[in-house]
Parts: structure tokens; sequence; C-alpha cells
């Protein structure tokens, strides 16, 4: 059922801008390992959830790629956690696991950015996408493991402008979604929380 589906969006107009997984970072998009030690100062960096926003030394952290200075999402690498069983519906990236960070922050390992954009606007669009069923069903056919990279991003439509919310509706009609495709499709992904920024 999947594979007509994925076929269909790999033959569309937006699909031959290339990939969303051109956006996303590789892991340890910073260098820092997920169990890296808060610092008392430095720059601000974001570490796993029950600890949040803390600091990195300087010196500690990397940042081959220009990102620091850019508005980032930042989802968690590891978003399926705790579901083995895929027969069932699935949920992931939310409200309370992707989140805007703001010029001049950072990640652990713990988080991979999914995009970095020069404005919040941009990436506030980027998140309504990442938020879509459609997309995140197009993610899921990638995934083997609890744990989410770059190239599970790869049947992701890269859309060179994010500038608009968008929404299943949009992209059903964009990618001529079928109405028993678009039923498979809302069957097997969870619906996310209400969008916010």
């Amino acid at each position: 059922n999947a594979i007509s589906i994925v076929r269909k969006v790999l033959s569309s107009n937006d699909y031959k801008n290339g990939s969303a997984s051109d956006l996303v970072s590789a892991i340890r998009p910073f260098g820092l390992p997920t169990n890296y030690k808060p610092s008392k100062s430095g720059t601000p960096c974001w570490f796993i959830q029950k600890i949040g926003r803390k600091y990195a030394k300087d010196s500690h952290y990397i940042d081959s790629n220009n990102l620091i200075n850019k508005w980032k999402l930042l989802i968690p690498k590891a978003p399926i956690a705790g579901q083995t069983d895929f027969t069932k519906p699935i949920k992931f990236y939310h409200n309370r696991n992707a989140f805007i960070a703001k010029p001049g922050e950072i990640c652990t390992e713990s988080w991979i950015v999914a995009c970095a954009m020069n404005t919040k606007s941009e990436v506030l669009s980027f998140k309504s996408y990442l938020f879509t069923k459609i997309v995140r069903f197009l993610i899921l056919q990638t995934v083997i493991s609890q744990d989410v990279n770059k190239m599970n991003f790869i049947f992701v439509p890269e859309m060179t402008k994010y500038d608009t919310f968008f929404t299943d509706d949009m992209l059903i009609k964009r990618w001529s979604i079928t109405k028993e495709e678009w039923n498979y499709i809302d069957s097997r992904i969870l619906e996310t929380d209400k969008f916010n920024d």
C-alpha cells in the first residue's frame, strides 16, 4: 500500500527539488555527545529533556555547517522510542519533543537539527510541514529502529520555499493523493498535537 504512495510523491514536481534530507543535520550536529556534562557558563545548549537548556563550553563544540547563528528546529534522535508494535498507528514528532532553538543556541547528540533557516517564520513553516501526517508517513517508510536520521527524510520532498502553513489537505492536492491512499496514511499515523509556535 505504501509503495504506490511513495512512488507518486517521488514523481511529483516538488521532488524535482530533491529531498528534505539535505536540510537535516547529521547525528551529533555540534560534536557534543548525549552524555556531555553541562557547564555553568558558555554557549546555550539543549541537553536531554530532563536537563533542558544549560551551557556548553565554547571550546567543546564545533559548528562545521554554520548552524549556530540560524533559527533551528530541533527534533529527537529517537522519536519512536518505546513503540515496538509497528502494526499500530504511530505518533512521533509533536510539541513536547520538537522545538525551536534560537540563533546562538546549540544541542547535544540527543537532538538533530531538522532545518536551520534565517528566520523563525521559515522554521515554523517547516515545522508545520513535518507535523503533517503525510510527511511523517513518508519518514516512517524508511524507519527500521527507534532512531531517525537525515537519511530517513529521503522520500520527503524539499519544498524550497517555507513561507506558508502546510496542511495534509494541501499536500493531498499537491501530490494527488487519493481518498483510499489518504485513509491508509491516516490509519498508520496518529494525530500530532495542535500546532503551535
